[in-house]
């Protein structure tokens, strides 16, 4: 196979880490994923709606990009960036890591629910002018899956949360694998971790960067190095490419339950609230490929369509013409129709705008269908079907 690590890998129409080439099943390539339409993440719908500001936008926190992740950066075009964030005091063994205080502002942002509004916590990697990512094909499995819309609704959203479980945990695991061999195993880094719980409650009204007795103690004689072991890091995995999915499937994840269980305990208590679990020993973790059967089976799912029964316009829902006066639709390339009723909200093209009236009469969903001219003009009519059927723009009788 060809190292895709500095490459953007397209999957269902969008642009994901090429690193996902190769550390997942060679199958992902064939994963049907929803086109969240209306996320339009070039212009950021939620900065309109004044529910982010333009400098977070999405990118409201500080990455958590993997060691190797970061090494391969170093090798292109990103590497400047990637530098001032090492330099930062950003960076631990295993990837980018938020310090006490930042993670207790980003987490307390996140259960006050003002994600995306405190410019102080925006991605260093995001460009204040442009707002592009510095780091696109080097991103983690959370940018690369996080919608601030989904198409199918709730459903949808279940579905991208297993491919940030399925594409997380590779990455996790093979991150920790790599830190063995660039010199600083997984398990010296959060014993160090661990071994400075005492400290976790001061730094979380510190500074938003990691200490120097921190830096010092994780890092060991690694500091001062960082940019050798994270290039040694993708190297390692570079060397093993075609390997990582059993390096995965192999590999007992790791964790500092003593640092965590310290920031925890700093934290006010709705932030308690909202903290991930922490793995004591005591959390029976789903292994991968059970992870990855399930992504597979809720794939295939949110793709069904009810044939053998008849399927019609939802109650209340109405076609409207030119709703030219949004600025969404205009954003989505001048749509002319807006599908409204209840809580739905959609803009269809005008092929689709004319499927959904054909509906205003039930029609049963028999083998021809799909082949009617007004369904066949679409790009994937089984596709539009399940979704429309999944946000109850369509219902069966």
């Amino acid at each position: 196979m060809t190292d895709r690590f500095h490459d953007v890998l397209s999957i269902a129409g969008h642009g994901m880490p090429g690193a996902w080439a190769h550390l997942l099943p060679d199958d992902a390539q064939w994963l049907r994923l929803p086109r969240e339409r209306a996320a339009a993440c070039a212009v950021c719908p939620p900065v309109d709606a004044g529910e982010y500001v333009p400098e977070c936008r999405c990118c409201g926190y500080l990455p958590q990009m993997t060691n190797f992740a970061l090494g391969f950066a170093l090798q292109g075009p990103s590497a400047d960036r990637v530098r001032a964030v090492i330099a930062d005091g950003h960076a631990l063994p295993f990837g980018l890591s938020p310090a006490p205080r930042l993670f207790a502002e980003a987490i307390g942002a996140n259960a006050a629910g003002n994600f995306g509004t405190d410019p102080a916590l925006a991605c260093p990697f995001k460009d204040p002018t442009t707002h592009q990512c510095g780091v696109y094909a080097y991103r983690n499995s959370v940018c690369s899956t996080f919608f601030c819309h989904h198409d199918q609704g709730e459903a949808g959203e279940e579905l991208w949360g297993l491919v940030q479980a399925v594409a997380g945990t590779a990455e996790t695991a093979v991150a920790q694998w790599a830190m063995g061999h660039a010199g600083r195993t997984a398990m010296a880094v959060f014993a160090a971790m661990d071994g400075l719980s005492e400290h976790v409650a001061g730094w979380v009204s510190g500074e938003r960067r990691w200490t120097d007795q921190a830096l010092d103690a994780i890092w060991g004689e690694h500091r001062g190095r960082e940019e050798e072991f994270f290039v040694a890091c993708a190297d390692s995995v570079s060397a093993r490419a075609d390997d990582l999915v059993q390096i995965t499937e192999a590999w007992t994840l790791l964790e500092p339950p003593g640092y965590q269980q310290a920031l925890k305990d700093a934290l006010p208590a709705e932030s308690q609230e909202v903290f991930p679990q922490i793995d004591d020993g005591t959390v029976e973790r789903v292994p991968f490929d059970e992870l990855w059967y399930h992504l597979q089976r809720v794939e295939r799912g949110l793709w069904e369509v009810p044939f053998g029964e008849s399927v019609r316009l939802g109650d209340g829902v109405r076609i409207e013409s030119d709703p030219s006066r949004e600025r969404l639709p205009i954003l989505m390339g001048g749509a002319r129709q807006r599908v409204t009723g209840g809580a739905i909200t959609t803009y269809p093209t005008p092929a689709e705008a004319e499927a959904l009236s054909w509906f205003s009469t039930p029609r049963p969903l028999d083998g021809d269908v799909l082949e009617t001219p007004v369904l066949a003009s679409l790009d994937d009519p089984r596709a539009f079907l399940a979704e429309q059927l999944r946000i109850g723009v369509l219902v069966t009788l």
